[in-house]
This record gives C-alpha cells, structure tokens and sequence, in this order.
C-alpha cells in the first residue's frame, strides 16, 4: 500500500483529505507542523507528500521542501497552496509540481497518482 504524507495547518483539511485518499487505497500520515514533516519524510519516507505552505510551527512548506530536497532529493513532493507567488519557488527547490487550493478530491487523488509515477 503506498504511503502518502499530508501536511497542511487546517486539521479539518488534513482529516478530509487523509480521509478520502484512506478510502481511496493509502496509507495516510498526517502533520500540521514542519519540523514533524521533516522528520516523517526522513524516517517513514512516504511515497508522496502533499505539503502547503502555511504550518503551525516556524518551519513554513518551502522549507520543508528545500530541507528533503537537500536531503533525499528523490522524494517525491507536491506543493499544495492558495498562495500562488510561492509555487516558481517550490518548483525551483524540489516540489515535482504544484495544486492550487481550493482543489477536488479527485484532482488531489489524481495528482498523487502522477507523482508516483513521475520519474526524474
């Protein structure tokens, strides 16, 4: 069962997505904050991570990207986010491409289907 991690500042978000892509066939881990994303993506290496921008913590998304980047540059991550002046940046430091919120469930589904087939 592929693994996908969730991190995103909204918990009814996190819940609603995580709960649609368990349905769905996922495992789903879940995290509002950067630096538990950080280490989620280090140790449990999950297949694909959707990430936003804004976190609980001083760690925002892009950092998070940068950092994994640096580290694992193989991992694969989307950038998830209402804010549209950050996704060059993303793109720049590792996100393999980005959503726009708000966003279907089934385009989220389906974004996560790409990147796991996405090859670098």
């Amino acid at each position: 069962m592929a693994k996908v991690l969730i991190v995103d500042d909204e918990e009814d978000l996190l819940e609603f997505i995580g709960g649609y892509l368990k349905e769905v066939g996922y495992e789903v881990l879940k995290t509002q904050f950067g630096k538990e994303a950080i280490s989620i993506l280090l140790n449990e290496k999950p297949d694909v991570a959707i990430i936003d921008v804004r976190l609980k913590d001083e760690i925002n998304g892009l950092t998070v990207i940068r950092e994994i980047h640096q580290k694992n540059p193989g991992q694969k991550m989307i950038l998830f986010t209402a804010y549209q002046d950050v996704q060059k940046e993303a793109l720049k430091n590792g996100a393999l491409f980005c959503i726009s919120k708000p966003s279907s469930l089934k385009e989220l589904e389906e974004s996560v289907e790409k990147a796991m087939n996405w090859k670098k």
